[in-house]
């Protein structure tokens, strides 16, 4: 068996980095995921061990329907840090302050 079989994608969007099967995201992306919400994985991923392991088949199925919501959390997450660090990066030959885009409702900006 090949060391390939035993490799997933990471699961923030866009990301083609091979990963191991018992992570979730590549190192660079759970960076992006706050201390709470990986706090939270770490409990959900061992509660759903735990409960696979179990004879209990409702709560082996509650624990991966609750595992994915988590999962889903992160993908968001992750997907605003980069929304935002996209915008920041973006060079505006207006200099438009991104940081209060309100200021521009509406208006059409003019280059200088």
């Amino acid at each position: 068996m090949s060391p390939k079989t035993h490799l997933h994608l990471c699961a923030a969007e866009a990301c083609d980095k091979q990963i191991a099967l018992h992570l979730f995201m590549c190192g660079k992306h759970w960076q992006m995921v706050p201390r709470a919400l990986q706090r939270d994985v770490r409990i959900a991923w061992r509660a759903y061990g735990n409960a696979e392991r179990g004879p209990d088949r409702k709560a082996h199925l509650q624990a991966a329907v609750h595992l994915r919501k988590i999962q889903e959390q992160l993908v968001h997450a992750v997907r605003e840090k980069e929304i935002k660090r996209a915008l920041k990066n973006q060079q505006h030959g207006d200099n438009l302050d991104l940081q209060a885009p309100e200021r521009y409702a509406g208006e059409t900006p003019r280059p200088e």
